[in-house]
């Protein structure tokens, strides 16, 4: 049965990645299944075994991307480290490799869109979930002494949230990941000068 489920979760891993490096060669709209199947080495057949159409695909995608990013972010602010360190290493965790490779496709713009493709209401959760482990880790920073966010009102969620949605308006309108990347830490510091105490 582990084995079964084993190959169940590599096939998917397999379809995933080859989704993603096809949406990235010919964009969402007109990558067809057919080539999803073809990337990923296997039948149109059977590639409807595993899902539906790409709608599917997307969607199963972005709930992985989240699951990774939630998991590294959290990772990164376990560490040791400043809160400018604990921060910049988190941006760079939520904005990682991922996000590198989107922005250098042609079709990145279309695909980083998240309010007009079928996975919105996954992004949504994903993003509520990494804000969650945000907001977790500024609880612990305020009641070890490190932190103040008394200014803003106090609510962790709230500054957990504003922190998420000014690091996704940052990717907005960009096309060159060396530049994102000097802006994705300045903003990292700048959040963790006004929070410091």
């Amino acid at each position: 049965m582990t084995d079964t489920v084993t190959q169940k979760d590599s096939k998917t891993d397999a379809i995933l990645l080859a989704a993603f490096d096809t949406f990235r060669a010919y964009g969402f709209r007109r990558t067809s299944m057919e080539d999803i199947a073809k990337a990923a080495g296997m039948s149109r057949a059977a590639l409807y075994l595993h899902f539906r159409n790409k709608e599917d695909i997307q969607r199963s995608m972005t709930v992985a991307y989240y699951d990774s990013v939630a998991t590294k972010v959290e990772e990164a602010l376990a560490q040791d480290g400043s809160v400018t360190e604990l921060l910049t290493a988190a941006f760079a965790e939520h904005a990682g490799e991922a996000f590198k490779l989107l922005l250098e496709s042609p079709h990145g713009d279309e695909l980083l869109d998240s309010q007009n493709h079928a996975s919105h209401a996954e992004a949504q959760n994903g993003q509520q979930k990494v804000s969650a482990i945000y907001a977790a880790w500024l609880v612990r920073e305020k009641q070890a002494g490190r932190i103040a966010f008394d200014a803003f009102g106090g609510d962790a969620d709230i500054v957990a949230e504003i922190l998420s949605l000014a690091l996704y308006g940052l990717k907005a309108g960009q096309s060159d990941y060396a530049g994102f990347d000097k802006r994705r830490d300045f903003l990292a510091r700048m959040f963790a000068a006004s929070l410091t105490k």
